[in-house]
């Protein structure tokens, strides 16, 4: 799988490197979002674009909310919804903050013959590299599972209801 990354977010993270915030206590906002780029999936050329905004309600807790498309030769999907996300263990002397998330929302998925709208769970395990004091990079294993075949298979079926993903993107935290 090839992927690549926004040169627009990357240029923002950096400029926002210069904001002041300790990373995830309380009162802080942040940014997150990721691109991935697959030019060899068996569904023709699959782009992944996921955009999470939120504040830290409590240090370490964050709330608020995303939106996403997914688009491929098979389906093209919309979705957005409500997120959390709790730091595991933040030790500010480390560049490494490992988290638990949680999303729940809706989504549109469209295909050749269809059109869904689907309630999702989603659960999410990562961890957030800080290069600076705002600046990170965020991976992630999403899970999600919908009350519609909206995700892309490649097993006999085209489409089920559950997705796995590994996600890579950068957040800025201000």
């Amino acid at each position: 799988m090839k992927s690549a990354t926004s040169p627009l977010l990357l240029a923002l993270c950096l400029l926002a490197s210069a904001a002041t915030a300790a990373r995830t206590d309380e009162g802080t906002w942040s940014l997150a979002g990721s691109l991935m780029v697959d030019t060899a999936s068996y569904v023709g050329t699959d782009i992944d674009l996921d955009l999470y905004a939120g504040q830290y309600v409590q240090t370490g807790f964050l709330l608020g909310g995303y939106a996403g498309v997914w688009d491929n030769d098979l389906i093209t999907i919309l979705e957005g919804g409500a997120t959390g996300k709790y730091h595991v263990l933040d030790n500010l002397a480390s560049p490494f903050s490992p988290f638990i998330g949680a999303d729940v929302g809706i989504l549109n998925c469209s295909t050749a013959n269809d059109d869904v709208f689907a309630l999702v769970l989603g659960a999410r395990v990562g961890l957030d590299i800080f290069l600076t004091e705002n600046v990170a990079i965020e991976t992630s294993l999403d899970a999600h599972v919908a009350t519609d075949d909206v995700y892309t298979d490649d097993g006999d079926d085209p489409l089920t209801n559950n997705d796995i993903r590994l996600k890579a993107g950068f957040a800025i935290f201000f």
